[in-house]
């Protein structure tokens, strides 16, 4: 007997309704699937809110279990939107208690971060415009003297609770949900690591079997083959910007190096649950004049072939993310919709090239100040009573 699916439309299904379906119709299988949909009928696979409604639909919010690629030229602000898109946003927007993050932060220390993100927390708490820069006192810039007790509260309510505390020798004396990892390993490293981790919080699940050393002689080893997470709620991230600064692998060239990184993070990914954003370096200039010539550059975009060193990071994705600068490119006037004109330098588009679980390629586009790491969406087709409201919010943004 098979349920019907309108069934399925109207009913709310529970561990007590498939045990029901499964004792009258004895055709109910795969008792895994039903539990995973029985949990997106409650909402838990909604995914974490980003505050970015537009990307935030075109991927279905972030998920675990997935990993996301985000490539780009130099001075696209690659790491800080992946700072804003997948930390700081959903640390604001959802519950902190269900975020766990390990950050190998291999070009930026954990110092200039923490001024990166109370530069971020200044115009959201305050709306007050700062740069990391302001926060650091560098060259003429600083921040008013009554704006200290901010960057104290700051601290405490913001930066404490995601990046824990440090002592005067930067030694850590409280964990946050991020761990900050500035030394750089290789990927066997970031592998073991991640295993190591995931037993605090869980437990491992292994098998013995037989097998040969180098002599021939029969030898027993153990394989991990499950995982069961003590808190199966929470969403396990691990960010790496940028791959390409892992460290070698002995007698590994970069390709090695970076195509074995890829075979781990697929099986801690699909054993462990972790989900993976991988930052990476696009090649510096997108050099095909047959491109960047078509329409005077108007619609031009990153695609998978500008990704160095190796494809196998973006053949394993599930989401592939390219994020373009087109002031690189002097020759480009407008980029789509858009007078680059209008945007003092802010303006960015972002890319899905390619997207297992929703639509793929799409456009989108933003305009972000990397002082303090703000983003926010525009339209794909801007209609001209919007485009003029979009510009006078720029303006009066600009002129604070």
């Amino acid at each position: 007997m098979w349920v019907p699916i309108t069934l399925f439309r109207t009913l709310r299904i529970t561990h007590d309704t498939i045990k029901s379906y499964r004792k009258n119709t004895k055709e109910l299988i795969m008792e895994d699937f039903w539990l995973k949909f029985e949990q997106g009928r409650k909402g838990e696979n909604k995914g974490l809110n980003t505050g970015m409604k537009i990307i935030g639909e075109s991927i279905d919010n972030i998920q675990k279990e997935t990993n996301y690629v985000i490539f780009g030229q130099a001075k696209t602000f690659k790491t800080k939107f992946t700072d804003t898109f997948f930390i700081l946003q959903p640390f604001l927007l959802n519950d902190p208690s269900l975020l766990d993050y390990t950050y190998y932060s291999l070009e930026v220390s954990r110092i200039k971060k923490t001024a990166e993100w109370i530069a971020h927390f200044f115009w959201n708490d305050y709306k007050i415009k700062y740069s990391a820069a302001h926060i650091m006192s560098r060259g003429d810039k600083s921040i008013k003297d009554e704006h200290i007790k901010f960057v104290e509260e700051i601290l405490k309510k913001r930066i404490s609770p995601l990046l824990g505390e440090y002592d005067a020798n930067g030694k850590r004396t409280k964990k946050g949900i991020v761990d900050f990892i500035e030394d750089k390993d290789n990927p066997t490293g970031v592998y073991h690591y991640l295993i190591n981790k995931a037993k605090e919080h869980g437990e491992v699940l292994e098998e013995e079997y037989e097998t040969q050393d180098e002599t021939g002689k029969k030898i027993k080893k153990k394989r991990i083959v499950g995982y069961k997470d003590n808190e199966p709620e929470k969403y396990r991230m691990v960010i790496t910007d940028h791959i390409r600064l892992l460290k070698k692998e002995r007698n590994y060239s970069m390709k090695e190096n970076i195509d074995k990184y890829s075979e781990y993070t697929i099986f801690l990914r699909n054993t462990f649950k972790y989900s993976f954003i991988d930052v990476i370096h696009s090649n510096r200039q997108i050099s095909d004049n047959d491109r960047v010539g078509m329409n005077n550059g108007r619609f031009l975009r990153p695609q998978m072939d500008d990704v160095k060193d190796s494809s196998n990071p973006l053949e394993n994705c599930n989401y592939l993310i390219g994020i373009f600068n087109p002031y690189n490119y002097p020759s480009i006037n407008i980029h789509f919709e858009y007078n680059l004109k209008d945007w003092k330098g802010k303006y960015r588009s972002l890319h899905i090239l390619a997207a297992r679980d929703t639509e793929a390629p799409k456009d989108l586009f933003l305009v972000c100040d990397g002082g303090n790491s703000v983003f926010r969406e525009l339209p794909a087709n801007p209609t001209p009573e919007q485009l003029k409201e979009l510009k006078s919010k720029f303006e009066e943004y600009e002129n604070l």
